[in-house]
């Protein structure tokens, strides 16, 4: 019937907009936010339309002749506590000469009221690559208390160099299965 049909469409609506953890999420450039501690030692950085990756922006942090440049791009998402959830970033460098130094991605956990919980979680830099392009990736439980990861894609301590960041993503997965030592 015509109410059944409003009533499920309503619902609906509802359920869209209320703030429910994140599942899956890629992410666009344009949802991306920089931050560096001093404006004195951020990197230089933009959102490149010319390097793509699978035809898409990457996010770009270079050092801009400052051996002491730090900063990184951020995103913010809401988590599941107890689930569990893999970060994924593809990147390639230019002239970065220690990469496991200088490029780092993070996550922090943080609960209700915006303190951190849990520890800072530093995703692994793989060897494999795709198309040229390297990657970070691993999988965590959400601390118990978190409501929140704050997603960092970092560049520092090279002057010389650049990072070019894309296709990040944080979605819901299977428990990590446990391997026998």
């Amino acid at each position: 019937s015509f109410r059944a049909t409003i009533a499920i469409l309503l619902l609906f609506v509802l359920m869209c907009s209320a703030k429910m953890p994140v599942m899956s999420q890629q992410f666009t450039p344009s949802e991306w936010k920089f931050e560096s501690q001093r404006e004195a030692i951020a990197p230089v950085y933009y959102v490149d339309s010319k390097t793509l990756f699978n035809g898409s922006q990457t996010l770009v942090l270079k050092g801009a002749g400052k051996e002491y440049a730090d900063g990184h791009w951020y995103n913010e998402v809401s988590v599941e506590p107890g689930k569990y959830f893999q970060f994924r970033s593809y990147f390639t460098t230019t002239s970065v000469d220690e990469p496991h130094r200088s490029i780092v991605t993070r996550i922090l956990w943080e609960n209700a009221k915006d303190e951190q919980v849990g520890f800072t979680e530093y995703p692994a830099m793989l060897s494999e690559t795709r198309n040229g392009w390297k990657l970070f990736e691993e999988t965590y439980k959400i601390p118990a208390d978190a409501t929140k990861a704050k997603l960092e894609l970092h560049y520092r301590w090279d002057a010389d160099g650049s990072v070019h960041f894309a296709d990040v993503s944080f979605e819901k997965t299977d428990a990590v299965q446990q391997r026998m030592v």
